[in-house]
């Protein structure tokens, strides 16, 4: 449905649609959003896509109906921004304290070491977020834009 998206979504489909009353139409958009709300190592993440439809106008009504291809492009990179992540703290306390001691008294009486230590740490290499999904809308319009509540 056409209430599921953002309002300029629906503006800019609306928008779209009154220049062709009685026909195909399309349309590229693209923003960036805030995620902090929802994950709040991700930030801002860039949205945008495609829209495509056909509109219908009878008695000063236009009937839509189309279809979205949506992409979703971000980039993670440290989250703590100090250049590593940690990745478990236990295991960075067991690997950074706990195994060196343990290999420094294995040695002491002539044991091999336990072999190479992991500092329990990434470093903070950024990746690439991307996504792609599709879905539809349906609505009606008026075709005067003064007396409708979008567009």
């Amino acid at each position: 449905m056409i209430s599921t998206v953002t309002k300029s979504l629906q503006d800019n489909i609306a928008e779209v649609a009154r220049e062709h009353p009685n026909g195909a139409f399309s349309d590229v958009f693209e923003n960036t959003y805030d995620m902090t709300g929802i994950v709040f190592s991700i930030g801002d993440t860039t949205i945008g896509g495609r829209f495509t439809g056909n509109c219908v106008a009878e008695f000063g009504i236009l009937t839509l109906s189309g279809q979205f291809e949506f992409s979703l492009e971000d980039e993670f990179a440290d989250p703590a921004d100090v250049g590593m992540e940690v990745v478990d703290f236990g295991e960075t306390i067991y690997e950074n304290i706990h195994r060196p001691l343990e290999d420094y008294l294995r040695g002491r009486v002539g044991l091999r070491p336990t072999g190479p230590q992991r500092l329990g740490i990434h470093t903070g290499e950024p990746y690439s977020i991307t996504d792609r999904w599709t879905g539809s809308f349906s609505g009606q319009i008026l075709a005067d834009r003064a007396r409708s509540r979008f567009g």
